[in-house]
C-alpha cells in the first residue's frame, strides 16, 4: 500500500525527533487587543480534545479547563502595561499580547469668532473638541486667566481691556491623564486687540443760510474718548453726539469743524456754511397815482430784508428811514417818490413811484350849467 505526503512526511519528523510530533493544537483570541484600561476583556480559545491551562502574565488563572471555552477577564484600571495571555493545550500552546491603550482627546476646531478685535467689544472665542472629559482655555495678554469650560464643545466670551498681542491656549484632556501626556492636547490661537477706530457723522441742515437765522449742526461719533465743536461763535467739548443750533451774524463761508479724540487716533470732520444776504423786498404805492390840484393822496410802503432804507422826494421836507409807513399828503405839483434800500450785503436797490397832478382845472361845461340855473 503506498502512502500519500502527508503520511510521508509525519513519519521523517516521528525518525528525526526520535519521537511522534506533536498533535495538539490549540487557537487563542481576545476580543480586543488594545483595550483601554479596566475594559473586560472576552478569551477564547478552542483546542483538539486536551485540557487547557490558562496564563495571565505567567499566572496561571485556569487549570484543566475544556478544549474549548471562555473566560472574562478585567484589566487593571490603572496600568497600561501588556497583558500576555497563554494557553496551553499538552504540549501545544498559543499566545496572545493585550496592550491597553488611552483614550486621546482631539481638539476638532478653535477660532476666534470675530476677525477684528477692539478694546472692551465683546469677543467670542469657538471650539470644538472630542473624547475629552476636561477643556479650559488660557488667555494670555497684559496677564494670564484661564477659563473652565462646562461642556466638550462651545465657545466663551471675552472682553479685552488693553491693547497688544493676546495668545488663547485651548487645553482638551480625557479621563486617562493619570496614565499617559497623550491623554492631553493643546491648541492655540493669536489675535492683537487694537484701540477702535473713531467714526465721526458730522453735517448741517442747509449748506446755506440767511444772515441772522440759525440752522442746526448734527453730529454722532463713536470710540471717542473726548470730542469738539469748534466754529464761528463756538468752540467747545460736546458729547458724542448731538445737535447744536448755530445762529449767523456775518456773511460769508463758515466753517466749522468736529474733533473727535482717541486714545492713538484723531479723527477731523470739517464742513462749510455760507451766510448770505436776504432778498430785499420792495413795495411803494399810492392811493392814486394821477389827481386834480390839491387834492390828497395815501402814500405807503414797505421795505423786508434792507440794513437801510430811504423815501425822498423834492416835496418832502423829510427823508422817511423807517422800513415801512403811510403818509397822506396833498399835492400841488406832479411828483416823483424814490424808494431806496441798501442790502446787508451793500447792495443798492430803488424803486419810483410818480404821481401827476392837473394843474388847471377842468373846463365848464356851459349847457349843463345853464340846465342847473333853469331849474330855478
Amino acid at each position: 500500500m503506498a502512502l500519500d505526503g502527508e503520511a510521508l512526511n509525519y513519519i521523517n519528523r516521528w525518525r528525526q525527533a526520535g519521537r511522534a510530533p506533536i498533535t495538539e493544537r490549540i487557537i487563542l483570541q481576545v476580543s480586543n487587543e488594545q483595550p483601554l484600561p479596566g475594559e473586560m476583556i472576552t478569551i477564547k480559545w478552542q483546542g483538539n480534545g486536551q485540557s487547557v491551562s490558562l496564563l495571565v502574565n505567567g499566572t496561571k488563572i485556569l487549570n484543566n479547563q475544556p478544549c474549548i471555552g471562555t473566560y472574562i477577564y478585567s484589566l487593571p484600571a490603572q496600568s497600561l502595561d501588556a497583558v500576555e495571555v497563554i494557553a496551553l493545550s499538552g504540549r501545544a500552546n498559543s499566545r496572545c499580547i493585550i496592550s491597553p491603550t488611552i483614550t486621546k482627546p482631539r481638539i476638532d476646531t478653535f477660532s476666534l469668532a470675530t476677525e477684528e478685535v477692539y478694546i472692551n467689544e465683546a469677543i467670542r472665542i469657538e471650539y470644538n473638541t472630542t473624547n475629552a472629559v476636561e477643556v479650559n482655555i488660557t488667555l494670555i495678554g497684559d496677564s494670564e486667566t484661564v477659563f473652565n469650560c462646562d461642556s466638550p464643545s462651545g465657545g466663551i466670551q471675552l472682553r479685552p481691556l488693553q491693547a497688544g498681542s493676546y495668545q488663547a491656549i485651548l487645553t482638551a484632556i480625557s479621563e486617562h491623564i493619570d496614565f499617559s501626556s497623550e491623554a492631553r492636547v493643546q491648541h492655540e490661537i493669536r489675535f492683537t486687540v487694537e484701540h477702535a477706530p473713531i467714526l465721526a457723522d458730522f453735517s448741517a441742515i442747509e449748506s446755506t443760510v440767511e444772515l441772522f437765522k440759525t440752522i442746526d449742526l448734527n453730529w454722532q461719533t463713536h470710540n471717542a474718548d473726548n470730542v469738539r465743536l469748534i466754529g464761528v461763535g463756538i468752540n467747545e467739548a460736546v458729547d458724542s453726539s448731538g445737535i447744536k443750533k448755530i445762529a449767523f451774524e456775518s456773511l460769508g463761508l463758515h466753517e466749522f469743524k468736529l474733533i473727535a479724540n482717541g486714545a492713538v487716533e484723531q479723527v477731523i470732520e470739517t464742513i462749510e456754511v455760507n451766510c448770505v444776504a436776504p432778498s430785499v423786498e420792495m413795495k411803494l404805492s399810492a392811493s392814486s397815482e394821477k389827481i386834480d390840484f390839491a387834492e390828497t393822496i395815501d402814500l405807503e410802503w414797505h421795505v423786508q430784508g434792507a440794513k437801510q432804507v430811504e423815501l425822498t422826494s423834492l416835496n418832502l421836507e423829510d427823508v422817511f428811514q423807517q422800513t415801512e409807513g403811510k403818509l397822506t399828503l396833498e399835492l400841488h405839483d406832479t411828483v416823483n417818490f424814490t424808494l431806496k434800500a441798501i442790502a446787508m450785503d451793500d447792495k443798492v436797490y430803488e424803486k419810483q413811484l410818480r404821481i401827476e397832478v392837473e394843474l388847471f382845472p377842468k373846463p365848464l361845461n356851459i349847457d349843463e350849467e345853464l340846465d342847473c340855473f333853469s331849474s330855478f
